[in-house]
């Protein structure tokens, strides 16, 4: 991807961002925590076998959200059919040989993150946090 196009992905996701109320216990850092979002990236690439299924779609991704009271983050993959990855970080120090480990679920876009996730999170958190 030239340097043109991220930039316009990456003004198109902050745009997308600015659609969301990021309810507790998640917390958007892409605009507020660069090098907290570059650490969780590394983590991720570091977490991530040659034979997992997000693999070969994440040559480009960055890291835009956490669940505060656990180890999900969400990911942007703008190579990827769906762009939006939740994906749980186990923190360990070597990949996983496993096409599925870490566990993820991808998303179409952030209205789908917000429904399926965001939003149910937010009021178990309520309810018994």
């Amino acid at each position: 991807m030239s340097e043109e196009n991220q930039y316009l992905v990456l003004c198109s996701l902050f745009a997308e961002l600015q659609t969301i109320n990021w309810l507790v216990p998640w917390w958007c850092f892409i605009l507020e925590a660069a090098a907290f979002g570059q650490s969780l990236e590394r983590q991720f690439r570091l977490e991530l076998g040659s034979g997992h299924e997000l693999f070969d779609t994440c040559q480009n991704y960055r890291a835009i959200a956490k669940r505060e009271d656990c180890d999900d983050v969400l990911f942007f993959l703008p190579d990827a059919t769906k762009p939006y990855a939740l994906v749980h970080l186990t923190w360990g120090s070597k990949f996983s040989d496993s096409p599925t480990w870490p566990q993820f679920i991808q998303f179409n876009d952030l209205q789908e993150f917000n429904l399926r996730v965001l939003l149910p999170v937010y009021k178990e958190f309520n309810d018994y946090g």
